[in-house]
This record gives structure tokens, sequence and C-alpha cells, in this order.
């Protein structure tokens, strides 16, 4: 058997695992909704045993990974180290470490109860639905197991996401990047040092909650997640550019919940910051769904646009002002993007997490910038498939960062 069909092997191994978990949590989560008298508890019991077990199936990340020899390239490396990391939390060691250190779990259940109810439209009722339902489960289910069950659903969903950007890793880097649009050597070498920069930060936030667990316990688990999808994100929009399309049903299955949660949450959250902004957002898929031969360029347009209004909108001029003098964070006079980013992070405080955002929107600017110029960037036409995965990107950009601001 050779390296590429023993890793495919190994990958399809652990997808089966994730999806087996990915299940369990969607049963779970049915029972839940349906929820109602205390005769229900026989049922919870059970669909949480069978969760928890399924999760400890699936062991530790690092015994799984693919192989890969000596000459392994620059942008899988810095993925490899990032799964590393992950290995460590996701132990079922740390796992019951993490269970004794999280001084409240609601967060992080609640998140795994929305899951089941994604097609809602109206937000409060969702709310007061969850708390309800929380309340009674409490009351039903020993706190231990709940909390192992949380933790642990949270991780399953964290390496779901960080293993999906490695598999696309690798292939990006056996066909080469940028490989099927033809990219140009100056926009490969921004894509290619803006990615690199992003998986080191990944590397270092993963690292740092192995080494607090603490901290990692009582940290918000949904940006937990989202951190793990903004780099899912931007792994798969460089597969899009280099490698033709063959896709396993679990990873597409990913990509759509992504795009569907981006669609509602945009929905909700941009007219509550501006109600200009939903304008925008609706002009920029306009110019995707367009037939106009230069869509491409118009659709990049539009993209850095809305994201320039939401970053403004999050981080006015005068609330960084008020927040902070220091002459690192101003440019004649007006903030920079760095100031405006860590205003938006101001409370969560942890330096790996501010970097991460950082570098994450640096990436995502060089892809616009990509899309924008891709005139001179790229000698063959852009597919729906990349301009979709742009979009999935961009937004997923933009409801991380509103996300941030409301922790």
């Amino acid at each position: 058997m050779n390296e590429d069909s023993s890793n495919i092997i190994n990958i399809n191994s652990l997808g089966s695992e994730l999806s087996d978990i990915t299940q369990k949590n969607s049963i779970f989560a049915n029972q839940l909704l349906n929820l109602s008298e205390a005769t229900y508890k026989p049922l919870l019991s059970v669909a949480m045993e069978n969760r928890i077990a399924a999760y400890s199936n699936l062991g530790s990340i690092e015994v799984k990974l693919p192989n890969f020899d000596e000459h392994i390239s620059p942008l899988l490396d810095t993925a490899r180290k990032a799964s590393l990391s992950l290995s460590e939390l996701v132990s079922n060691e740390n796992v019951l470490k993490i269970e004794q250190l999280s001084k409240d779990v609601r967060p992080w259940f609640n998140e795994v109860i929305s899951a089941g109810q994604q097609f809602s439209e109206n937000v409060q009722p969702i709310i007061d639905a969850n708390e309800a339902i929380l309340g009674k489960i409490n009351s039903m289910i020993e706190p231990a197991k709940l909390a192992q069950f949380s933790i642990q659903s949270n991780l399953a969903k964290i390496s779901e996401l960080s293993l999906f950007a490695e598999d696309s890793l690798s292939k990006v880097g056996t066909i080469g990047l940028g490989a099927i649009i033809s990219l140009d050597d100056q926009f490969k070498s921004s894509i290619n040092d803006s990615f690199l920069s992003l998986s080191e930060g990944y590397k270092s936030l993963l690292s740092s909650f192995e080494n607090n667990l603490e901290y990692f316990a009582n940290f918000n688990p949904y940006l937990t997640r989202l951190t793990s999808e903004e780099y899912f994100n931007d792994a798969n929009l460089l597969e899009a550019i280099s490698v033709e399309e063959d896709e396993e049903s679990s990873e597409q299955i990913l990509k759509n919940d992504v795009l569907i949660d981006n669609d509602r949450s945009l929905n909700y959250f941009l007219p509550l910051i501006n109600k200009d902004l939903i304008n925008l957002w609706d002009g920029a898929k306009k110019a995707l769904q367009s037939e106009n031969p230069d869509r491409v360029r118009h659709f990049g347009t539009s993209l850095r646009e809305l994201f320039t209004q939401v970053l403004h909108t999050l981080a006015p001029n005068n609330e960084i002002k008020k927040w902070s003098s220091r002459e690192e964070y101003y440019d004649k006079g007006n903030p920079t993007r760095m100031a405006r980013l860590n205003y938006i992070c101001k409370d969560i405080n942890h330096g790996a997490f501010e970097d991460f955002v950082d570098k994450d929107i640096s990436s995502l600017l060089a892809f616009i910038e990509l899309f924008q110029n891709t005139t001179h960037a790229v000698k063959s036409k852009i597919t729906n498939r990349q301009l979709i995965a742009m979009q999935c990107r961009a937004e997923s950009a933009i409801k991380y960062l509103i996300s941030i601001s409301k922790n």
C-alpha cells in the first residue's frame, strides 16, 4: 500500500468516528427538544452515555493522523503542529481535568441545544426554550456527566474542523498552491505567507490552552469553535483555488452547515449593529450571482467594503480613542486595523487569541485582494466553487468579529 492510500484510509477512518459522534449529537439534540417530563430521564441518560462512549472511541488525535515523509511542506507542517497541540487537549485525561476546572457548563450545553433548533426564525423563544430544557436536565442528570458531555461535544467539533483543514492542506501540498487558477507568483507568495502566519497563530492559541486548562475550561466555547471554523475556512479556500473538486460527503456536509449558520447569523446580527449593513451584504451576494463578466472583481470589492464597514462599526474611532492612547494604535491620528481588532477583543484579554484574530483578518484580506485583482492575479477563470468558498470565508470572519464583540 502506498503512502497516499494509507493517508486516505487514516482520514476516512477518523472521519467515520467523527461522523458517529455528530450523529449521536443530533439524536441527543432531538431528544432534548421533545423533553417535557421526568419520564424522559432514561432516554436522556442512554443518549448521553452513547455520546460519551463515541467520543472515547476517538481517543488521541495524534495516533490517527496521516503519515507524511520528511519532505512535508511548510503549509502542512504548521497544520500538523496545530493538530498535535489539539491532540493533547482532547486526551481523556485532560477532558476530565477541564471538567473539574469548568465553572459554568451552561454556555457549552446551550450550543448543543441550539444546534437542534437551527430552523427556527424567532431568537427569543429559542433562548427561553433552552433555559427551560436546561433547567429540567440539570435536575435530572448528575452535573459531572453533563459537564463531560458538554466539553467533549465542543472538542469533537474543534477536532473535526481542524482535521479536515489538515486534509485540505495535504491536497494543496501535493498539487501546488493556486494550481487550478494559475495563480501568479506575487499573490501565491502573499497567500502562502498569510496562511503560514495564521497556522502559527492557531498552533500558539491551542498550545496556550494546553498549558492553561483552567483558562480553556472557562473560555467561551462558541468562540473556540468559531476559531477552528476560521482555520478550516481558510484551508478550504486554499484547496478550492488549488485542487479540482473531489470531496468526501462528510466534509461537504460540514461546509454546508457553515454556510447555513453564516446566513442565519448575519441576517440576525448585521441589522443589530447597523441596519445598512444588510444591504451591503445583499449587494455582495448579488455581485456573486450576476452574469457580469467582471463579477469576480465586483464581488471582491463588495466584500472588502462590507468588512470595512463592519470593522468600523464594531470599533468606532471615538470609542477607540477613549479606550487607549497607545501610540502604536494610531497612524496620522486615525486608529489602525490592529487597534480596531484589539478593541473588539478587549474583554477577552488573552494575547494568543488577539494574535490569532489579527492573523486571521490578515489572511482574509490577502484573499479579498486576490479576488479584487483577479485579472492580474490569475490566468484562468474563477469558478463558482471558488467564489462560494470565498463568500463562506468572508461571512464567517464577519460573524467571528461580531461574536467576539458580544462575548
